[in-house]
């Protein structure tokens, strides 16, 4: 059966190849935890993403969630499905490169969790060490080939020298995982988004529905608030990055 109702208005999916915008909604009721996993729609000449009916499903975040919400869609839509742009959920990741996906990793996420690891502990002992990185994930992400492997050399250097768990963590994974992070510069002419961040915004109207409603008591009530308001909303704003000169 297919995920829109012959009933409802959804807005309906571009033409012509697409790009999935992906990220998962954590909520609990009665102890228990749901992940509503929310997929958007772009294509690559736009800068709209359609919503898509959301899947909720019991349990955390996993790849088997999102590979079953991904196959709900119809055929026609998968088909068309060239490039993925996630968080960088371990699960997420292998399943979009199962079904032959461009995997594009957000920036914002890496970012922000460097100015985590700023913030955390004792300030002045981590700033410096900060900015540092900061500057060279930031040549890895922006910059040309020469400037981004000359910045991976000093992290790779740098690494060993890190006392701090979370610092540590995040260089590796970006040592690790860079090619995913410049995928929108390998791929040019799909004008990929290099953050997740329409989706984080749909999350956070979604809270604040939340919010207004004063919580929903039961996973039902919650999938039927959700989708009613993701059916209304229909779209968000979701641009390509423009490339650096």
């Amino acid at each position: 059966m297919s995920i829109f109702n012959e009933k409802t208005s959804w807005h309906p999916v571009p033409d012509g190849p697409l790009i999935a915008i992906v990220d998962g909604l954590v909520e609990y009721f009665n102890g228990k935890k749901y992940t509503l996993y929310l997929i958007l729609l772009r294509s690559i000449s736009g800068n709209k993403a359609v919503i898509l009916p959301p899947y909720l499903k019991v349990g955390t975040e996993s790849g088997h969630g999102w590979n079953e919400a991904l196959l709900r869609l119809p055929q026609e839509v998968y088909d068309r499905i060239i490039a993925l742009v996630c968080d960088g959920h371990t699960g997420l990741i292998v399943v979009a490169k199962g079904f032959g996906w461009i995997v594009q990793r957000c920036h914002f996420h890496l970012l922000s969790r460097i100015q985590h690891c700023m913030s955390c502990g004792s300030r002045g002992k981590n700033i410096k060490l900060a900015i540092r990185l900061r500057k060279l994930a930031q040549c890895v992400l922006y910059r040309d080939d020469r400037e981004a492997i000359d910045a991976l050399n000093q992290l790779a250097v740098i690494k060993p020298t890190i006392t701090s768990p979370a610092f540590r963590t995040v260089i590796s994974g970006l040592l690790k995982h860079y090619l995913d992070y410049r995928r929108y510069l390998e791929f040019p002419l799909y004008c990929l988004p290099t953050t997740s961040n329409s989706a984080e915004h749909l999350i956070g109207l979604i809270r604040d529905l939340q919010y207004r409603a004063r919580g929903f008591r039961t996973p039902k009530s919650f999938m039927i608030w959700a989708t009613g308001f993701c059916k209304y909303q229909k779209t968000i704003t979701c641009r390509p990055k423009i490339q650096p000169n």
